[in-house]
């Protein structure tokens, strides 16, 4: 019976979310499994020893504790190398925009963000490498892309020849305290050949009422 509890509630999480409620606290829900991970153990995650990660100020983070220390004083060193380790604090990115909130589970939800992102997503609103491609009335995944880009249930991806370029909801909440939840995103942009990496956490604010969806960064 255990074991079967246990299977039922990893298939509620993969195909829907993972609600965190809290009394008197934020509401949120989490739709990415590794974020899920991270925040089931957040002491661990924030500790756990990761890839070197370079600032332009000399300073080097090897986990989300001197990471978020770090970043208070400056950025994150652009070279390819330093940005494909960026890659590895995304998690802890989304645990400091999660912080002070508890996790529970509940039953699985039906989710279309990808579809909401490739019709809707703003591709002017933050650095990306086709963010030069979009024009004043033709900015979306949908617009530019028809053929080249899917989705799935929280995923938008780009596939050429040589780039990939994907946006995911990894977890919503009300942030702004406008009664409308807002979307924590992943985007991860890579060019196959390894030339050039990019990798960063945004928030789209109030989706629900304003469109198109401009990502923004978190502003805590």
């Amino acid at each position: 019976m255990k074991l079967k509890l246990l299977f039922l509630f990893g298939m509620a999480f993969l195909i829907g979310g993972c609600q965190l409620l809290g009394s008197g606290k934020q509401q949120a829900t989490i739709y990415s499994a590794e974020l899920y991970s991270a925040y089931s153990a957040v002491p661990q995650s924030l500790s756990i020893v990761r890839s070197d990660l370079i600032f332009k100020s000399g300073g080097v983070a090897t986990d989300c504790n001197s990471y978020y220390q770090l970043s208070l004083a400056g950025r994150v060193d652009e070279s390819v190398s330093n940005q494909q380790v960026r890659g590895e604090y995304l998690v802890c990115d989304a645990l400091n925009i999660l912080e002070n909130t508890t996790l529970s589970a509940v039953d699985s939800v039906d989710v279309a963000f990808g579809q909401a992102l490739r019709s809707g997503l703003d591709l002017r609103s933050f650095p990306s490498s086709v963010r030069q491609l979009a024009e004043e009335t033709k900015y979306s995944f949908e617009e530019l892309f028809p053929a080249e880009s899917d989705v799935l249930a929280e995923t938008v991806r780009l596939y050429l020849e040589d780039w990939n370029l994907s946006v995911s909801v990894v977890a919503t909440l009300d942030l702004n305290a406008s009664g409308s939840a807002d979307w924590v995103i992943w985007v991860v942009d890579e060019s196959l050949d390894g030339n050039y990496r990019s990798y960063g956490t945004y928030v789209i604010y109030d989706p629900d009422m304003n469109k198109p969806y401009q990502a923004e960064l978190y502003d805590k």
